[in-house]
């Protein structure tokens, strides 16, 4: 076969390993932007919420409650203060939690295929803080302590 002569439907062995190459770091840039995405998006979301209930705390001067009991019988307690009355910093902490609801699962997703893909892998500190700032993340939806979620769905 002549070296100058291509023909239709073949490709060099040189071509098919550079296109190997190129998905394989393909392949790991999207697994970086996801993973940075993850992380940033968690640690965001913990900081501006904790942010939106220091400030609340701050303009009312007691600790962020969401309203309680029955308005029918007398023991209705409101809310110390809405969080809709931050405007704009409420709408940061909703979008921060609408990028951890998307990023968040495809992220762990792609560090589940990391685990058998090692073209996909990540550095450890960034696996390690993607998984710690979620795993807070996961406690405080659990346990919701002194009721800050429920004063923010509220």
């Amino acid at each position: 076969m002549n070296p100058g002569i291509e023909v239709q439907g073949q490709t060099s062995a040189r071509d098919g390993a550079f296109s190997s190459h190129r998905l394989s770091q393909l392949g790991y840039a999207t697994a970086s932007v996801l993973f940075w995405g993850g992380t940033i998006a968690a640690v965001g979301l913990l900081l501006d919420f904790a942010a939106l209930i220091l400030r609340a705390r701050l303009q009312v001067g007691e600790w962020p409650h969401p309203s309680s009991g029955n308005p029918f019988d007398g023991s209705y307690i409101d809310t110390s203060i809405d969080p809709k009355a931050f405007g704009f910093h409420e709408s940061t902490v909703e979008v921060a939690a609408l990028a951890v609801v998307c990023l968040v699962p495809a992220a762990t997703l792609l560090l589940l295929v990391s685990s058998f893909e090692p073209r996909l892998r990540q550095k450890r500190w960034l696996i390690a803080t993607f998984l710690c700032a979620n795993a807070v993340i996961g406690v405080l939806l659990l346990t919701d302590p002194h009721g800050f979620l429920l004063w923010f769905a509220d």
